[in-house]
C-alpha cells in the first residue's frame, strides 16, 4: 500500500516537472520568435 502511494507521488512530481519544463520551452521559443509545435 505505502509503496504504491510513493510511486504515485513520484509519478505526479515527474508529470509536473515535465509540464513545467515544456511550458518553459514554449516561452523560450516564443521569445526567440520561433513558431511550430514548440511555440
Amino acid at each position: 500500500m505505502f509503496r504504491s502511494i510513493r510511486i504515485d507521488a513520484v509519478l505526479i512530481q515527474a508529470v509536473i516537472a515535465g509540464a513545467l519544463s515544456f511550458a518553459h520551452l514554449h516561452d523560450l521559443a516564443e521569445a526567440a520568435g520561433q513558431s511550430g509545435w514548440k511555440a
